[in-house]
């Protein structure tokens, strides 16, 4: 019984993956046309350029105080066009003395988890609502989220977009029926 709850824990994985990234892939295909793949490798490289300049500023920000009692900003780090996003609250102790997301022991058990999946850590995205370490890893203040927040949105815009959005709702009606919960009717346009 937990061999098909986990096969279909897998399988349900998989398809929000699907319905998050929208199916976009990088992967070189032989039988792609060049074009598309210089486009892919365009958009890879936009993308790594995107999140490079979104890491700066945050190196840079000191919109509250957190700003000046971290060792280091957390910004994030992964594959630019990672299908998989992974989003913690904040930086702990370890993330802020390394300056890399989930690198202690919460750290360890993504790793497992990713490894799990058949992926590398290099496969994903990985970051934090947070940027920078709360003191004594206290919850997150509501003006700390505020202006950490535009950072998280502009790095899942990488993968953002209307189709996306509507499968993310088709994949939380599978959850809601999963869970038996009654499904909302979307709203006519």
């Amino acid at each position: 019984m937990e061999d098909m709850n986990l096969k279909k824990a897998i399988q349900q994985h998989l398809e929000m993956d699907e319905f998050f990234t929208g199916g976009f892939t990088t992967k070189a295909n032989a039988s792609e046309p060049k074009r598309q793949q210089q486009q892919n490798n365009a958009a890879v490289a936009n993308a790594a350029a995107e999140l490079e300049k979104i890491a700066d500023e945050v190196h840079q920000c000191r919109k509250c105080d957190l700003g000046s009692l971290r060792t280091n900003a957390v910004p994030g780090e992964g594959k630019p066009n990672a299908r998989i996003m992974f989003v913690g609250e904040g930086p702990g102790a370890d993330e802020d003395a390394q300056g890399r997301p989930f690198v202690g022991r919460a750290g360890k058990l993504l790793d497992k988890v990713i490894a799990a999946m058949g992926l590398k850590r290099s496969d994903v995205y990985i970051a934090n609502i947070l940027k920078c370490r709360p003191p004594e890893n206290r919850d997150p203040r509501a003006e700390e989220i505020i202006n950490c927040f535009p950072y998280l949105q502009r790095q899942i815009e990488r993968n953002y977009s209307p189709e996306n959005r509507k499968r993310v709702w088709e994949d939380m009606k599978k959850v809601l029926t999963e869970l038996a919960l009654p499904i909302p009717e979307t709203p006519k346009k």
